[in-house]
């Protein structure tokens, strides 16, 4: 069909502006609009479930924490204050015992009152102390050193290696009790003028020092069952923890307890 001029046609309407191509482009537009409104409904769901989880541990431990608290309180008024009590009658019947085998009984008695008033001490110290499990070994070791330090004269020095590894949580609690223990038994009978407390690392390793220049003792002359100076305890704290425990004391030349605690390297 030959035309002659342009006004040989007539348009009767205009096409659609949609065709085959932009209403593609359009679908692919939708659709991808439409996956990302997916992705970030996906991503927001995770951390609002995160944001969830965050507030119900926070929950937890502030519960955790505010029970511990009531716990000490209820030890401090009723079971430390009456071991207190039964402490001073102790100390006001044995001068008016003149029989020695009753007077040598009474003393046992408060050697061990002393012993348990030490352990009540502690055991709300433990309670109402937050350090211990949120905090570094050495912070928590340095706060419970400073602790320890208000009940004696003879002077705690505490230090530590810079960079130590982190360790997991249940490990820290029994270094820390053996610490304390070792400390402890330093300060009451090692007639110690100076305790040194010290926390290294060597590659994969904590080590845990406790050295004091008291009077020492025979090592292979004390009783592994006896409980002398609180070992028993110690070595049943390192056992449980897989670490090894080298005890070094001769007469007068002091004593020294060093825990080796080999650390996971995802610790």
């Amino acid at each position: 069909l030959w035309l002659r001029t342009a006004t040989d046609v007539t348009l009767l309407s205009a096409p659609s502006w949609w065709n085959s191509t932009k209403l593609s482009v359009m679908l692919g537009v939708v659709a991808g609009a439409g996956l990302l409104i997916l992705i970030w409904a996906a991503l927001l769901q995770r951390q609002v479930a995160r944001q969830v989880k965050i507030i119900e541990v926070k929950a937890q431990r502030e519960a955790m924490i505010e029970e511990r608290q009531r716990i000490a309180r209820e030890f401090h008024d009723t079971l430390e204050q009456e071991l207190a009590g039964l402490s001073l009658r102790l100390d006001a019947a044995v001068p008016r015992v003149s029989d020695e085998k009753a007077k040598g009984l009474l003393d046992q008695l408060r050697k061990l009152l002393f012993r348990l008033q030490t352990e009540t001490r502690d055991f709300v110290w433990d309670l109402r102390d937050e350090s211990q499990h949120s905090e570094p070994l050495e912070t928590s070791l340095g706060i419970l050193i400073d602790h320890l330090q208000t009940t004696t004269v003879i002077p705690l020095e505490f230090s530590a290696m810079p960079d130590l590894p982190a360790v997991p949580a249940l490990a820290r609690h029994h270094l820390l009790r053996i610490a304390r223990e070792a400390v402890n038994n330093a300060i009451k009978y090692s007639s110690a003028k100076r305790v040194r407390i010290h926390l290294s690392h060597t590659s994969g390793t904590i080590h845990l020092k406790v050295e004091d220049d008291g009077a020492g003792f025979d090592v292979g002359g004390k009783s592994n069952t006896s409980g002398h100076f609180g070992l028993q305890g110690m070595k049943e704290r390192v056992r449980k923890l897989g670490a090894d425990l080298d005890l070094r004391s001769k007469p007068g030349q002091g004593t020294c307890i060093e825990v080796v605690l080999a650390i996971p390297s995802a610790a």
